[in-house]
């Protein structure tokens, strides 16, 4: 048996435990809900979600803006 296992006896399964809630925690924080979107739509909540600033974000719609021209 390994150490850990030896000191946690039957209560090893909480280091699962954890990993499952740290799992569940991301997802809920980090991707968004895809029911009823398009995939441009979830493409744009993925652009505001990682946009590292205001200024960049601006640059991005001036960019749309003159290719949808």
């Amino acid at each position: 048996m390994l150490p850990l296992q030896e000191n946690l006896d039957y209560f090893c399964f909480l280091i699962f435990l954890f990993f499952c809630a740290g799992t569940v925690l991301f997802v809920k924080f980090n991707v968004p809900e895809t029911k009823n979107r398009t995939a441009l739509e979830i493409a744009k909540e993925f652009e505001k979600m990682h946009c590292k600033s205001e200024e960049s974000q601006r640059e991005r719609n001036n960019e749309q803006k003159l290719m949808g021209s």
